[in-house]
C-alpha cells in the first residue's frame, strides 16, 4: 500500500510538472519546491535515490515558512524552530543545520483527520503567554500526538490555521484511507492509544488520557 501511495504522488508530481511547461507562475513554483526539497533529508539515512524519490512523492509545496514547534517528552518539554512545509497530504517539520544547507525531517504529519486545537484547551500541553500560536494534535502508528506551533505574526498564523483547519473540516468518514501515513523522529510523548478508526469522540477522549 505505502509503494503504491508513492507513485500515485510521483504520478501527481509529474502532472504538475507537465502544467508547469504551459504556466509561468507553476514553473517557479515547482523550481522553489525542488530547491527546498534538494535540501531535505531523513534522519539517519543515506541521501540515496530511494529516499530523494521518497521526498519527491511529496509533491509542490502549497505553503512554507519557520514556526516555533513546541511538544512534550518523558522529561518534559523541547522545543525550536522548524522549517515547515505544508504538502497537499502531509506537513513537513524540519531542524536547519548550523553547517550545512541541509533541513533534517523531524516529522511528516498526514493531513487525514488531523485536529487544529486552541492552546489553552485543558488537555496536554498548556500555553496561555504565546500570541499567534495554535496546537495541531495528530495520530501516528496507533498513536495520539500533539505540538503547538507558533508563528511570528497574526497574519502569518491566520493562514497557516486557516489551511490547516481545511484538513481539519474533512470528516473521517468522507476518506476510506489515508493518502500519507505519519511518521515521527522527535522524542516526543504519546497522549495515549488510538484503538479501531479514530472517530471525533474518540479522539477527544483518548486525548485526555493521562492529564
Amino acid at each position: 500500500m505505502e509503494i503504491e501511495n508513492v507513485l500515485i504522488r510521483l504520478r501527481e508530481a509529474t502532472a504538475e510538472m507537465n502544467r508547469a511547461t504551459d504556466d509561468p507562475r507553476m514553473k517557479t513554483t515547482m523550481e522553489q519546491t525542488w530547491l527546498l526539497q534538494d535540501r531535505l533529508v531523513f534522519p539517519n539515512q543515506k541521501l540515496d535515490a530511494a529516499s530523494k524519490t521518497t521526498i519527491r512523492s511529496f509533491g509542490q509545496v502549497r505553503l512554507c515558512g519557520a514556526l516555533h514547534v513546541c511538544w512534550q517528552t518523558k522529561d518534559g518539554v523541547d522545543g525550536a524552530y522548524m522549517v515547515t512545509l505544508l504538502y497537499k497530504d502531509c506537513l513537513c517539520l524540519a531542524t536547519t543545520s548550523r553547517t550545512d544547507p541541509i533541513y533534517t525531517i523531524q516529522a511528516c504529519v498526514g493531513l487525514h483527520g488531523i485536529k487544529v486545537e486552541e492552546v489553552d484547551n485543558g488537555r496536554g500541553l498548556q500555553c496561555h503567554t504565546a500570541p499567534f500560536s495554535w496546537k495541531l494534535v495528530f495520530e501516528c502508528d496507533h498513536q495520539l500526538y500533539e505540538v503547538i506551533m507558533t508563528a511570528c505574526s497574526p497574519k502569518e498564523e491566520t493562514e497557516w490555521r486557516s489551511r490547516l483547519t481545511r484538513h481539519d473540516a474533512v470528516e473521517l468518514h468522507e476518506v476510506s484511507e489515508p493518502a500519507f501515513y505519519s511518521s515521527i523522529y522527535l522524542d516526543i510523548k504519546s497522549l495515549g492509544t488510538i484503538f479501531g478508526k479514530l472517530g471525533e469522540d474518540e479522539f477527544i477522549r483518548l486525548s485526555q488520557i493521562g492529564h
